[in-house]
């Protein structure tokens, strides 16, 4: 997220992190080079049925995910990468 913010000259740039671990997302929030007029970080499961606050349906061009697949709970793998 950080290089990202760093090198942005897009006025309309949002950013949208979001991690299973609360502690993660306070570390991000804390960094000085968080930006919140070009980024949020939140809590959230992938493997929820609704998606994360702020963000909306057909609302993201780009996703990114890092190392999600060795969190993820076997049982129900079919319908996290379905999603």
């Amino acid at each position: 997220m950080f290089p990202i913010l760093k090198e942005n000259e897009n006025p309309h740039l949002m950013i949208h992190g979001r991690d299973y671990s609360p502690r993660a997302i306070e570390v991000l929030l804390a960094d000085p080079q968080f930006d919140p007029l070009h980024a949020t970080a939140e809590v959230w499961d992938i493997v929820s049925d609704s998606l994360p606050g702020g963000i909306f349906e057909d609302s993201v061009d780009v996703i990114t995910l890092c190392f999600v697949l060795s969190a993820l709970v076997f049982s129900r793998s079919v319908s996290e990468v379905n999603y």
